[in-house]
């Protein structure tokens, strides 16, 4: 009988230990630091300073992901978005009404008969998002629930971090956003199976504002390219 408690008694500290072990785990992965909770700001308002962001005409920005391995990098100035993957030119992209215009770049092979890119013009775009970045899921009302969870100083901003929650899962997706710019600086998806984390996605842009110039925008010489329209 002395024998069987104790099993149970150690059993039962084991439990403890693992269900310790799964809060603690549960409140790193969840942890923004310290916030400041005392401005709060409505989706409305949210939504306002993410379509002021999408104006912002002047800032560079590195993609890196949990999950990525490739060097990508984009410049945005003037309504044109640039981005080379692993240092060779991947799109072109003008924004602009009425001087829209997107390359795309497919191969980059020494040999001329290789060099391909496609040209589209007068492309549509959904309305949410910063220059191709998007942040649709802010002005989903039907699908995401949302929630102001405040600001911080990070990487050497003022950073409004808010929560889209998936309605009907257990899901939920953090946006970063600068509070003076409204450029999205990062982003976290994050699964969940009931309480339990069960998958995570921190997605840093290491934003760098008022750095891109002419020359980084400058439209691409396809001469030695076999173009196809769109």
């Amino acid at each position: 009988m002395k024998k069987l408690k104790r099993i149970l008694l150690i059993a039962f500290i084991i439990f403890i230990i693992l269900l310790v072990s799964v809060f603690v785990r549960e409140f790193i992965l969840s942890n923004e630091g310290d916030l400041d909770k005392s401005n709060p700001m409505t989706r409305e308002e949210i939504i306002s300073l993410l379509e002021k962001g999408n104006d912002y005409d002047n800032y560079y920005y590195r993609y890196d992901s949990d999950f990525d391995t490739l060097k990508t990098e984009y410049f945005i100035k003037d309504g044109i978005s640039v981005c080379y993957v692993e240092g060779s030119l991947h799109s072109w992209i003008n924004f602009n009404e009425d001087q829209q215009e997107y390359i795309t770049i497919w191969d980059t092979k020494t040999d001329n008969e290789n060099l391909i890119a496609t040209i589209t013009k007068n492309f549509t775009t959904t309305e949410s998002n910063q220059m191709g970045y998007d942040y649709s899921l802010v002005t989903d009302y039907e699908n995401y629930d949302f929630e102001y969870l405040g600001k911080k100083y990070y990487d050497e901003r003022n950073i409004i971090v808010i929560k889209m929650k998936t309605k009907n899962y257990n899901t939920y997706t953090n946006f970063y956003i600068d509070s003076s710019t409204g450029v999205i600086m990062a982003r976290k998806d994050v699964s969940k199976i009931f309480f339990i984390t069960t998958h995570i996605n921190f997605s840093n842009r290491n934003v760098q504002f008022d750095v891109v110039t002419n020359e980084d925008i400058k439209r691409p010489d396809l001469s030695k390219y076999q173009l196809l329209e769109n």
